[in-house]
This record gives C-alpha cells, sequence and structure tokens, in this order.
C-alpha cells in the first residue's frame, strides 16, 4: 500500500500545521536574497578587452555603483598566468598598485590621472593615458617596417612614467637570484658600477633580457606595453602634431632628448634628465636615453582600413623562439630612431630580438592594463567608438 506520509495534512500521524501569524513572521525574517551580478555587467567583463576576458573571482565582495552590483575582484587567465584586478572607485587595478596621493583625476568616472606600486626609491608611478584613436606607423618614411598608416583605437591604461630604473628592479632582482634561469650577469656588472661610480640608482636599468623584464612585470600585476600601447603614449594620444614627442619637427632630436650622442663617450642619463622628452600625459625618455622592450612579437603591419582595437601580436602556435619588439631611440642611436613610429633594424642595431638576449641600451618601462566599471545604462546609447 501507500506509505504513512506524516506531514500530509489529514493522515494519522501529521503535524498540525504552524498558524497564520507564525507563518507570516516566518517570512518577514527570512534575509533577502544576495545580490547578483547582472548578465552586462558579466558580458561586458568578457568582452573588455579583445582576446583577454575576464571574469568575477568566486567568493568577492560586490559593490554597487550606478544601482548595480559589480565584482569587487576580477581576473583573467592567459598564457603568462592569471592575473588579479580589484576595483577602487570605477576603476580595476593590481593589487598593490593605488591612487597616487593627491593626483587628479579625469572624466566622468574620475579616473585617478596617477596610480603608483611599491616604496620609496623603489615606487613606481604610472601615467593615465585615456582612451582614444590616432594614426600608428608613417607612410612617408623609407622603411617598410614603419609602413602603413593605420588607425587604431585604444582602451584606457596605464604607463610608467619612466623607465624602469635600477633602484625600481633591484629589489625584484634580489628575490630571484638565479631562479629565472637566464643570464643577468650583464645587468648586476651595469647597475653596480652605476651605483658605485655615481652613488645613484636613478639610472634606467638595461642589459636585461626581455625575459627577466616580463619577469619583473608580472610580479607587480603589469606587462611590458603593446606597441600600439607604447606609440599611442609617445604620440600624446595622437596630439602630437610631428613625427617625435616634441611638436617642433625642425628641433634637432639630439638637443630635445638623450640620442645621436656626438659626445666621444656618449652615455645613459638619469632619468627625467631632458624634460622635452615628455609626452603631454607626463611619460619622459620615450625618444631617447635607452631604447625599450615591448611585448608584441615584431611582424609588419597589415595594410588594411579596418580600425585595429587594442592590438597585440602574440607567439604563434609553432612559433617558439620569436622575436619581440623594441621602440624608442637611446644615447648610442642614431637621431632617426627619435621619431615615435621606428621600429626597424639599423647597422649596428636590432630593432627585434629574441626573448634571452640583452643589449647595453635596451631597458624597458610597465603597462598597467585596467578595466573601468562603467555606467552600462549609458554606455548602451553611446556612439560607437573605443571604450
Amino acid at each position: 500500500g501507500l506509505l504513512a506520509l506524516p506531514w500530509v495534512s489529514g493522515r494519522k500521524g501529521a503535524s498540525p500545521a504552524p498558524p497564520a501569524a507564525d507563518r507570516d513572521a516566518a517570512r518577514v525574517a527570512a534575509p533577502p536574497a544576495a545580490p547578483r551580478i547582472p548578465p552586462a555587467v558579466l558580458s561586458y567583463l568578457k568582452s573588455y578587452h579583445p582576446r583577454r576576458p575576464y571574469e568575477p573571482v568566486e567568493g568577492s565582495d560586490l559593490v554597487e555603483l550606478d544601482g548595480v552590483p559589480w565584482p569587487s575582484a576580477i581576473a583573467t587567465a592567459g598564457p603568462d598566468g592569471r592575473r588579479r584586478l580589484e576595483l577602487r572607485g570605477r576603476v580595476y587595478l593590481p593589487p598593490g598598485v593605488t591612487p597616487d596621493e593627491g593626483a587628479r583625476s579625469y572624466g566622468p568616472y574620475k579616473l585617478p590621472l596617477a596610480v603608483a606600486a611599491g616604496r620609496g626609491a623603489a615606487r613606481i608611478v604610472f601615467r593615465l593615458i585615456p582612451e582614444g584613436s590616432f594614426w600608428m606607423g608613417e607612410d612617408k618614411v623609407p622603411s617598410e617596417d614603419d609602413r602603413p598608416h593605420h588607425k587604431v583605437a585604444m582602451s584606457p591604461y596605464y604607463l610608467q612614467e619612466t623607465e624602469a630604473t635600477v633602484a625600481q628592479f633591484e629589489p625584484f632582482r634580489r628575490s630571484v637570484g638565479d631562479d629565472l634561469g637566464v643570464d643577468l650577469g650583464l645587468y648586476d656588472a651595469e647597475a653596480s658600477a652605476r651605483i658605485r661610480e655615481n652613488q645613484d640608482d636613478r639610472y634606467p636599468a638595461v642589459k636585461l633580457p626581455r625575459l627577466a623584464c616580463e619577469a619583473f612585470a608580472a610580479s607587480l600585476g603589469a606587462h611590458l606595453p603593446t606597441e600600439a600601447q607604447w606609440e599611442y603614449a609617445a604620440r600624446s594620444r595622437g596630439e602630437s602634431r610631428s613625427s617625435y614627442v616634441w611638436d617642433d619637427p625642425d628641433a634637432s632630436p639630439s638637443e630635445k632628448a638623450n640620442v645621436d650622442d656626438t659626445r666621444l663617450e656618449p652615455t645613459l642619463m638619469r632619468v627625467k634628465s631632458f624634460n622635452d622628452d615628455r609626452t603631454m600625459e607626463g611619460i619622459y625618455d620615450m625618444a631617447g636615453n635607452a631604447r625599450e622592450w615591448c611585448r608584441d612579437v615584431h611582424r609588419p603591419y597589415l595594410d588594411t582600413q579596418a580600425v585595429a582595437v587594442d592590438p597585440y601580436e602574440a607567439p604563434r602556435d609553432g612559433e617558439p623562439d620569436p622575436s619581440f619588439a623594441i621602440r624608442g631611440g637611446s644615447y648610442m642611436s642614431p637621431r632617426e630612431t627619435a621619431r615615435v613610429s621606428f621600429r626597424s633594424n639599423i647597422p649596428g642595431m636590432e630593432y627585434r630580438a629574441k626573448n634571452r638576449e640583452a643589449f647595453e641600451d635596451v631597458g624597458f618601462r610597465l603597462a598597467l592594463e585596467v578595466v573601468v566599471a562603467r555606467d552600462l545604462d549609458a554606455e548602451a546609447v553611446a556612439p560607437e567608438g573605443p571604450r
């Protein structure tokens, strides 16, 4: 026969139903449902950066912005590992990176114009490079590597205001010892000589394999800049009217930057030694002092009418040891290398090199890829364009 179910009304042994007043009290006392991240936010995070989707970190708190819950932490998985970003106001930044004290803000989301990581001499300041579009490369130049002139749209990011210095790199260098599996002897000799001779560690960290620069960047939740990020910043977001960081196309580069040094012994200088070698956003030494490693594999530009959004040339399958791009001029390079679009090998100087190679005049700077928590209702009616 049928089993007797004691909780079913009318059967033998059934428990009496609670009074109506008790049922109403239970409904009142029930905790409210926890807010959930809306699908629109999840979709936005997933599609913010081409090929680099973000997702909420499991268990992270929710922060309400414009009446919409956003995760307090997000992360992305990629070939170089999972990177975490944490919400600071309206922008997601790597852990340990905070708005610079006293920094002004920019735009409707009040993005800090400067953020910083570290302390003392090792402190690194990054400047906001707001979103926009620009023409990358040049047509009226002899080298095919710099052509064609093509349109690029950029999301906002932060770029280190100077080349990474010995003071900023040294704590990481001491912490890794020989664990990187790459020869840092050239850097060690250069850094110790600079400090010993000048009692000064504000010189760019050079003679470093790109692999070591990339490892340092990853330790801070940063990257090496893509070529597009590097050139967009060097062109002051496309506002510069010449082929150089500065606006005067007729000025001698050697007067504006530490490049084309005609002294008997050309030399590396402290960062920020040339005030004219500075973009409108406050980024120094992109025309001279030290050349700089970039994130991209060096490849020819595509000749297309399509607008590239946040372009990045990653290593391809079956490409185990590609050559990566180097940008900018240096104290050792001729004046033509001061052009913001320059990316071509010249006699005695390579602008593409392997991950483990190191050069006397090549250093690096860091970029922070961030995510802006936007008002999605406003975005839905905004005109098409880069975020």
